[in-house]
């Protein structure tokens, strides 16, 4: 900023988001499938994208049925 002549400016904090995972279908990636379950990758792709942008990423846990 200095080297444009800018001298004040406003700053923010990253925004913190959340992701709540939930779906009693889901199972960490790591685990093995029984039926009718899926691995959870959209928390993964999610958390990334948002860190990408500049986000803080929270997993506060699961709420499986």
């Amino acid at each position: 900023m200095a080297s444009l002549g800018i001298y004040n400016f406003h700053v923010y904090a990253k925004p913190r988001v959340a992701l709540l995972v939930t779906g009693d279908e889901l199972v960490h990636p790591s685990e093995p499938l029984a039926p009718g379950k899926i691995h959870d990758a959209n928390s993964y792709v999610l958390g990334n994208l948002i860190e990408r942008s500049g986000g803080e990423v929270d997993f506060p846990g699961s709420c499986s049925g």
